[in-house]
């Protein structure tokens, strides 16, 4: 019997290390793959472009709105400043703050533009929460994105050990930007949409009315770093087809104290502004189309002007 558990115990031993070793190894595999896709298709890594090589002078910040709605080119033309857009579909708060922190981390760029909503400061949904994935390769590199990923469980330090959880999402991107490139990405991580519906009916936005106090202390920490380290912040609502009430929101409430506060630019009446608000500039609800795209960065280009 004791001879039994002894092997059983020195075989359990000997997998477990097996195990080990090749998850070690496969993190050599990953990172081949990921500085291979960085080196193929760099606009198309938005996350590791924006945390290790971008450094232009305008910096766009934000999910799918930021992605699709500012336009590069006439940033550059009209301000005689260089521009990337960070934007990343589907990536929130909590990544957007971690991508401004690390950026800060390397270089000061003159403005950063980031692209909200009236709601931005209420708590995460689980798919936002799903995303921070996307953090994951800079969990032991970065604080911000370090304290960022935790939130997703009081396990996640151990899971983090293993170069399989780390890289499980990005397995595939990798792979494939490492032989295609992202052509929409060349427009200086602007990916424009192409075509409208001309019958597109305007949709009413729902919203939780709830502020969250965590998020609240992230964004008000990020806005004080950016100005002792001399970065001019302009927040923006980007425009989408819609229509909603966010005037007594708490989250919307406390936005605008903040930045009072602060004393931080909200370009605000572009969001629903009536040279905007026409479906043929559109691409569904909450996107913009190439076009309108172009029509929006132009108007905002004046705001900028002004400030």
């Amino acid at each position: 019997m004791v001879n039994r558990y002894k092997k059983f115990f020195i075989k359990l031993i000997l997998f477990a290390l097996c195990f080990l070793g090749v998850d070690y190894l496969s993190g050599y595999g990953f990172r081949y793959l990921e500085n291979k896709a960085l080196l193929h298709s760099p606009y198309g890594m938005v996350t590791e472009y924006t945390m290790w090589n971008v450094s232009t002078d305008i910096l766009i910040i934000g999910a799918s709105e930021a992605n699709h709605s500012y336009e590069c080119k006439i940033l550059e033309d009209s301000l005689g400043m260089t521009a990337y857009n960070c934007g990343k579909d589907g990536c929130r708060f909590f990544y957007q703050n971690a991508m401004i922190n690390g950026i800060l981390d390397r270089y000061v760029p003159k403005i950063i533009i980031w692209s909200i909503s009236p709601g931005e400061l209420t708590t995460p949904s689980k798919e936002d929460d799903d995303n921070l994935s996307q953090l994951n390769p800079f969990y032991h590199s970065n604080e911000y994105c370090r304290d960022i990923v935790q939130r997703k469980s009081k396990f996640e330090y151990i899971k983090m050990c293993l170069q399989t959880y780390v890289y499980n999402s990005r397995f595939l991107p990798f792979l494939f930007k490492s032989f295609m490139s992202d052509y929409q990405y060349e427009r200086g991580g602007y990916a424009p949409l192409y075509g409208s519906d001309k019958n597109l009916k305007l949709q009413e936005r729902g919203w939780k009315n709830s502020y969250d106090t965590l998020v609240g202390h992230y964004f008000k920490n990020t806005i004080t770093r950016c100005q002792k380290q001399g970065v001019k912040l302009v927040f923006v609502f980007t425009p989408r087809f819609e229509i909603e009430r966010h005037d007594t929101l708490l989250q919307y409430i406390e936005l605008k104290r903040i930045l009072k506060e602060q004393d931080v630019k909200l370009v605000e009446d572009l969001y629903h502004h009536e040279d905007l608000m026409n479906p043929v500039l559109f691409k569904d609800n909450a996107h913009l189309n190439d076009n309108g795209a172009q029509r929006f960065t132009k108007m905002l280009v004046e705001k900028i002007k002004e400030l």
